[in-house]
């Protein structure tokens, strides 16, 4: 989030990868880490991490060499391929997702300004995950890409409700300080420098530290102007070659309403599976739900089935109370 001197970088990299080295990682694998870091450039490091990976045989010693990977890769600025490592970090054990690194997948996907990659991620979570400390990891990243997708009133209302939830703890100066910066919100800068001095949110207001475009912070707008045009941040933003726009298919299975634009849903799964969804919305159905599967068809050919059940304000209740959990999304 934070700018740094570059001397201090790969000390700080050492500092963060610490906690994965608490996994049962063959001396091989350890060994070739420690000699990627001790590399004089970042593309020297980034080929023996590569390496590293290539060469791992278990999947633990995989998953440990991806995420070091990853990890140097996101502090250097390289956030789509972070990305991709990460993701490919959390599924090294095809029997088990890391929901983890998934998230840290999507938070560098979000960062890139991948919105709707990082959306379907999260929402992947959210649907499946049971751990309640990932799951409050979840919704607050599914907050910030609602914003970063530029539904602000609603992703700072949800925020400002997260802030005072001290389930959310540890992210609340973070969350503070979307809301200063995203909200304009003033008594936000002072709960946090109040209760967070320390913190680096509490310093990026105070003006201590500049703001870098490595994170998610740049993707917000500040009271309305685009973030493009403050000055911390324009001058430190690299130019970037223009994007071309993507349109995304959706389809809809036979014989299912398609949804009107202005409906809202409440998504119970989203499978790559087609007979996974038509399993979960049997389901449904017996409980006496109407779900609709929504064929999704992205850019690069891949296909996926979300299930929906329309939403009328007391659907998501009535699925909880069910036993399902589900997430609002709307056309």
């Amino acid at each position: 989030m934070m700018y740094m001197p570059k001397r201090v970088l790969f000390a700080v990299i050492l500092i963060v990868m610490m906690p994965l080295c608490a996994q049962s990682v063959s001396p091989e694998i350890q060994k070739m880490i420690n000699s990627a870091l001790t590399q004089k450039t970042a593309a020297a490091i980034s080929e023996k991490l590569v390496a590293a990976a290539k060469q791992a045989k278990t999947t633990t010693d995989k998953q440990y060499a991806l995420s070091v990977s990853a990890s140097f890769l996101e502090r250097s600025g390289n956030l789509t391929e972070a990305a991709e490592s990460y993701r490919a970090a959390a599924l090294a054990d095809p029997t088990s997702r890391n929901d983890g690194l998934f998230l840290d997948s999507a938070r560098c996907a979000l960062a890139a300004n991948d919105t709707d990659t990082a959306s379907t991620m999260v929402r992947s979570v959210l649907l499946t995950a049971f751990n309640d400390t990932v799951l409050l990891r979840a919704r607050v990243y599914a907050a910030w890409i609602q914003l970063a997708s530029g539904d602000q009133k609603n992703a700072l209302e949800l925020l400002s409700t997260y802030a005072g939830n001290s389930q959310f703890e540890a992210y609340i100066p973070a969350i503070l300080f979307t809301l200063w910066w995203g909200g304009g919100d003033s008594n936000a800068n002072k709960t946090l420098q109040k209760r967070y001095p320390s913190s680096a949110e509490a310093a990026a207001a105070r003006g201590e530290v500049s703001i870098g475009p490595s994170s998610f912070w740049y993707l917000m707008s500040r009271d309305g102007i685009s973030p493009f045009v403050i000055e911390e941040i324009a001058a430190s933003t690299t130019e970037k070659s223009p994007e071309k726009t993507v349109e995304h298919t959706h389809e809809t299975t036979p014989n299912i309403p398609t949804a009107t634009p202005t409906d809202a849903w409440q998504q119970t799964g989203f499978f790559q599976n087609s007979e996974n969804a038509e399993s979960l919305a049997a389901r449904l159905r017996t409980l006496g739900f109407s779900p609709v599967i929504r064929k999704d068809t992205r850019p690069s050919g891949t296909v996926y089935f979300a299930v929906l059940i329309p939403d009328d304000g007391t659907t998501a209740a009535r699925l909880k109370d069910a036993g399902f959990e589900s997430y609002l999304v709307t056309d």
